[in-house]
């Protein structure tokens, strides 16, 4: 189902889809992420395929809005910084990305706080934070007697 509305999203908007093979991401991710960028409008930094930076450099090069599903975490990593829609809510995410390509405003709105969301909860500093008061904690908790 969802190949058939791939494709008829880019029968609809064809300036608007891009389409990518997996295999040809993995074998030549320079030249297809070049492409990529160009047809989003950004420019493209070498440093984009750079696997080993803070995410909130990673945000940076990127700016799009997200749309996710309801399932999991999903939703508490989005949050408001994106579109949260049913997993198998089809026309949910017909008319969800339908909306996103009609309106270059709600795209640009989605895109900035998905920066802000990246750069304040989820850059590396603040995560490498997070996880060191967390071990922290456990490593001062008093240790619980064996009850067995």
């Amino acid at each position: 189902m969802s190949v058939k509305f791939g494709l008829q999203f880019e029968r609809q908007y064809p300036d608007k889809f891009y389409r990518t093979r997996f295999e040809d991401i993995i074998l030549n991710p320079e030249t297809e992420l070049k492409k990529i960028c160009k047809f989003l409008n950004l420019d493209y930094q070498d440093r984009q395929l750079d696997t080993d930076i803070d995410s909130g450099t990673v945000t940076d090069a990127c700016g799009i809005p997200v749309i996710g599903s309801d399932s999991g975490e999903i939703p508490y990593v989005i949050k408001d910084a994106g579109v949260v829609v049913g997993e198998k809510d089809e026309l949910g995410w017909v008319r969800t990305i339908s909306e996103l390509l009609e309106s270059p405003s709600l795209r640009q709105e989605l895109a900035a706080k998905g920066l802000e969301r990246a750069r304040s909860v989820y850059a590396w500093p603040i995560v490498a934070r997070q996880h060191l008061e967390f071990f922290t904690e456990i490593l001062e908790s008093p240790k619980k007697e064996n009850t067995n």
